[in-house]
């Protein structure tokens, strides 16, 4: 419920698309680590772009991860989402 709450205050911020789309080639090849996929952005500010873009996929449903398990951090485990799992949150 946490995650859920959490995730809630990213799911209405517009963010940029070529942004997205950065970010979900970023977990195309399978499943990786918050850390792992933000580390792919160059310098420290594109960084936080990135962390604000994966957390706003997140809660719309277009990337996902186990939310039930423990609270989201930067070793949770993200990646793309079923067809059928998109607005989950």
């Amino acid at each position: 419920m946490d995650n859920a709450k959490f995730l809630l205050s990213f799911r209405s911020r517009a963010m940029d698309p070529g942004l997205c789309l950065a970010v979900m080639r970023a977990v195309a090849d399978g499943a990786e680590s918050v850390a792992g996929i933000v580390a792919k952005a160059e310098g420290e500010r594109e960084r936080g772009r990135w962390l604000a873009c994966l957390w706003h996929l997140l809660a719309t449903g277009r990337l996902a991860a186990d939310l039930g398990c423990s609270s989201l951090n930067m070793d949770s485990r993200v990646m793309a989402a079923a067809s059928g799992e998109r607005d989950v949150v």
